[in-house]
């Protein structure tokens, strides 16, 4: 199996977290990389970027945010 469909397998496994953009980014990433809807998935959203990854870190589900607050 091809490393990009185990991630996207591995993936619906998981909930996504949406930070403070929406959720336009998941939708986009699976569309572009051939994964299934996101209304196939569970969600959860904040309103920060820092609250969304912070969820993540506690083993919530995958983060898409902006890389800037998780480099501090």
């Amino acid at each position: 199996m091809e490393a990009g469909a185990r991630v996207k397998e591995e993936l619906e496994q998981y909930t996504l977290i949406h930070g403070s953009t929406g959720q336009h980014e998941w939708a986009t990433w699976l569309k572009a990389h051939g994964g299934s809807a996101a209304r196939n998935y569970e969600h959860i959203t904040f309103n920060l970027d820092e609250l969304a990854t912070n969820a993540a870190a506690r083993g919530l589900g995958v983060a898409m945010t902006d890389l800037t607050p998780v480099q501090r």
